[in-house]
């Protein structure tokens, strides 16, 4: 298999080919940050970090500007950082079951499709304004 084609499941395996690894797979790996590693790869554009212990996003993930597909649900986010909208070839954000309050805007992710929000503590109002700055995207709460 093509190393583009494939889905790195180590950042062992994925620190050589750093400059082809599009996809990486660091879920359910007890993670509490995200590895600062995962910046070096420029051609990202799918991320799983699902199933961790993440309690925050690092601004160099907002760096990533060819990811689509940012998986990270059940962790325990707080806040999704306004640097979010610096993802603008974003198709598919899920943050599912995580500890989010508030959500920034969002009018620059037009890419977007899916977004999954639910298992947040978020109030009907921010539900609301997401869906309104999204109108394309089918957003799961």
């Amino acid at each position: 298999m093509a190393a583009e084609e494939r889905t790195y499941k180590t950042l062992e395996d994925a620190l050589p080919d750093a400059e082809v690894v599009r996809r990486l797979n660091l879920s359910k790996r007890n993670l509490s940050v995200v590895p600062p590693e995962i910046g070096t790869f420029p051609h990202l554009y799918h991320l799983n970090l699902s199933n961790n212990q993440l309690t925050e996003l690092p601004a160099f993930l907002f760096t990533l500007t060819k990811l689509e597909e940012a998986l990270l649900q059940n962790n325990q986010l707080t806040h999704l950082p306004a640097e979010i909208n610096h993802l603008t070839h974003l198709r598919e954000l899920y943050l599912g079951d995580n500890q989010l309050q508030a959500l920034p805007e969002l009018n620059n992710l037009q890419n977007l499709e899916i977004l999954i929000l639910r298992g947040n503590p978020l109030p009907q109002a921010e539900i609301d304004r997401a869906k309104a700055a999204l109108p394309n995207a089918m957003v799961s709460v």
